[in-house]
């Protein structure tokens, strides 16, 4: 079972990190091979920046203040290349008995933290883009109370972000346009997700000035992060 695991397993003397035993899983995650393994310790595979919070987690382990841990860390193949792992550690002795040996489960979860940071790095752009774009993007619920609008509000409307959040957006919106915008609202709703554009309208600035604007709005009322129209 050990060998046919299919995730890395490794048995290891606490007292020193030393590898002691290896599973062929985890040979093929670190690319050495078994010969090799057991002449060296996590040290060796570890980024130095994350040595220290594993030792620390080791000592509490020791010390009776906890019975396992887990930690996602970077792990340093044979070739140099960089996998992210989570790590899992257990003793193998028993509690109050004197600490011997405990064993490291090892999973890849590159994919998953490449996932996330290409995610993040989306959001970033996006919210540049939204922040400091000559557009106003703005997200409204039902009622049409806003729920956030981007800082290109101020520039080009005169209110505030907090100021618009307490003016009711279909106020600024000229009588005589709004037939127009509850259509566009209500296919929105019949087309979830779907931009509907094409909507020419005049809206009313912080000084009461008229301005013409073109609308674009998306029914988002069921994506949990934005709850409302766009």
């Amino acid at each position: 079972i050990f060998n046919q695991a299919a995730i890395g397993m490794v048995r290891v003397d606490t007292a020193t990190g030393k590898f002691m035993e290896t599973n062929q899983r985890f040979r093929e995650l670190s690319g050495y091979s078994d010969e090799e393994l057991i002449k060296m310790n996590f040290h060796a595979i570890s980024v130095k920046s994350e040595i220290a919070l594993n030792e620390r987690l080791m000592k509490q382990l020791l010390d009776g203040e906890i019975r396992e841990y887990s930690l996602e860390k970077r792990l340093i193949q044979k070739d140099g290349n960089i996998l992210w792992i989570k790590l899992s550690v257990s003793p193998l002795w028993q509690k109050g008995a004197t600490p011997g040996t405990h064993i490291s489960i090892i999973q890849d979860i590159t994919e998953r933290v490449k996932a996330q940071n290409e995610l993040m790095e989306k959001e970033k752009r996006y919210r540049a883009l939204v922040e400091n774009g000559g557009e106003i993007v703005t997200i409204f619920n039902k009622k049409g109370k806003t729920i956030y609008s981007s800082p290109a509000i101020e520039k080009l409307a005169g209110f505030s972000e907090s100021e618009i959040q307490s003016v009711d957006l279909m106020s600024l919106i000229h009588p005589l346009d709004m037939p127009e915008l509850d259509r566009q609202i209500e296919e929105s709703i019949r087309f979830p997700n779907k931009p509907i554009s094409g909507v020419t309208l005049r809206a009313k600035n912080k000084k009461g000035d008229w301005r013409w604007a073109e609308a674009t709005i998306t029914n988002l009322l069921q994506d949990p992060a934005i709850k409302g129209f766009v």
